[in-house]
């Protein structure tokens, strides 16, 4: 018995006999989502911690793509983890400021600087400039296979490759980004 996903969103309203008053809905497949959640969940974890602030990133970065899925001229990977990321840095932002309110309000103690989140922040933004500088085609491949979970022979299958050809790829274009993020070390304070 297969077990509901809770992590997609439900199935748009509409159906004959409703009000025509209704909202309208954004339609987009689940077929569109379904192979993408794994990829949005773990950029969204990345840089949130409450499990309710990762389950609004994830469904604002599908309402996203349903709103603009007829604009994307580039991979839908690439695309879903840069909105997924930017998402999720504006619902963490969200977060600090709806904080640093509510202990205002409460008359606690000013919050300490989330020196842990921002240097995670930091470290994704590193990344992401890296991921940027590499070919699309290892930046791809390095999204797929850490990002979006696919395995070697998944990825082999979806290029038409060998599985040793995609790990010889996949070891270059990790060397690459290992080379990048070496290079971009911020100096020891």
């Amino acid at each position: 018995m297969e077990q509901p996903d809770h992590d997609l969103p439900e199935p748009s309203a509409g159906a004959a006999g409703e009000d025509d008053d209704a909202e309208p809905t954004l339609e987009c497949p689940s077929d569109l989502i379904r192979p993408h959640v794994g990829l949005v969940l773990k950029v969204c974890r990345k840089i949130l911690r409450g499990p309710a602030d990762i389950d609004d990133a994830v469904q604002e970065t599908f309402i996203k793509l349903a709103r603009n899925r007829s604009q994307i001229q580039s991979n839908i990977v690439s695309w879903l983890y840069a909105c997924a990321r930017t998402t999720a840095l504006d619902v963490a932002r969200r977060v600090r400021v709806r904080d640093r309110r509510a202990t205002s309000l409460d008359g606690l103690e000013e919050p300490q600087a989330p020196e842990d989140d921002e240097q995670l922040a930091d470290g994704a933004k590193r990344l992401d400039a890296c991921l940027e500088n590499l070919k699309p085609e290892e930046r791809a491949l390095l999204l797929s296979y850490f990002f979006d979970s696919k395995t070697l022979d998944c990825i082999a299958d979806e290029l038409a490759l060998s599985k040793s050809a995609v790990k010889k790829r996949l070891d270059k274009a990790i060397g690459r980004l290992r080379d990048q993020l070496s290079a971009d070390q911020p100096p020891a304070a």
